[in-house]
């Protein structure tokens, strides 16, 4: 079960105060969390890497390459870097 990354403030934002000894392990600019909404293959999933990950492993289909796409995306990469489709078209409510 995933747990929230920090707790609110009274302004909306979170702080981290309770995960910095968590996060000590991880060098800076790591990628802590993965969160993705109706996005490829996935409804919801959110995901943690430890501070060690380097391969994501599993059967075909089950969505290690969106992951990556994810990843791409989240970095202001563009899906053509990965082999994707040339266009991302954006559904915001």
């Amino acid at each position: 079960m995933a747990t929230p990354l920090g707790k609110r403030k009274a302004d909306g934002s979170k702080s981290l105060a309770g995960r910095q000894e968590q996060y000590k392990q991880y060098v800076d600019g790591a990628i802590v969390r993965i969160r993705m909404e109706n996005f490829l293959t996935y409804d919801m999933c959110e995901v943690f890497p430890g501070p060690h990950l380097n391969m994501i492993v599993g059967a075909n289909g089950t969505g290690k390459s969106s992951i990556v796409c994810a990843i791409c995306l989240g970095l202001a990469g563009k899906t053509s870097f990965i082999g994707r489709a040339d266009k991302v078209f954006y559904n915001f409510f």
